[in-house]
């Protein structure tokens, strides 16, 4: 949920804000990395990894109201933060990347395995996910 919000207001700054600052931002972003403006879903997941940190204090701050009491560690809510960050397929090969700002920000191989074993143990319920069900 956190995650589609920001898209939202992504879209929202890109389409139909009348403060242009952010979308100002998205565009050199853009620009300065070679990433195409149209190409939103990309474009997004790859600006939204300077959100980990306030995804992460939103998932702990939902996680303490509703959920576990919120005692599950900053690292862990850091690292389910990165959930729809972490890959995607290339419309062109199929084939599935790594988001360059993921890599950026988790250059330890051992990092990015914990990483995607905690996001996948979570969005998939199974027996080693700690939080419970939404």
């Amino acid at each position: 949920m956190i995650h589609v919000s920001v898209h939202a207001y992504l879209l929202f700054q890109q389409r139909g804000s009348t403060n242009r600052n952010l979308y100002n931002s998205l565009i050199t972003y853009a620009e300065n990395n070679g990433y195409s403006i149209n190409d939103a879903n990309r474009l997004h997941h790859e600006f939204m990894a300077q959100f980990v940190n306030a995804m992460a204090y939103n998932l702990r701050l939902w996680d303490h109201n509703h959920g576990t009491g919120g005692n599950l560690g900053w690292q862990y809510y850091h690292d389910m933060a990165w959930g729809g960050l972490i890959n995607y397929e290339d419309p062109n090969t199929g084939e599935v990347m790594f988001y360059e700002e993921y890599i950026d920000h988790n250059p330890n191989q051992t990092d990015r395995e914990r990483i995607e074993n905690i996001v996948q143990n979570e969005s998939t319920n199974n027996s080693d996910a700690i939080g419970g069900d939404c």
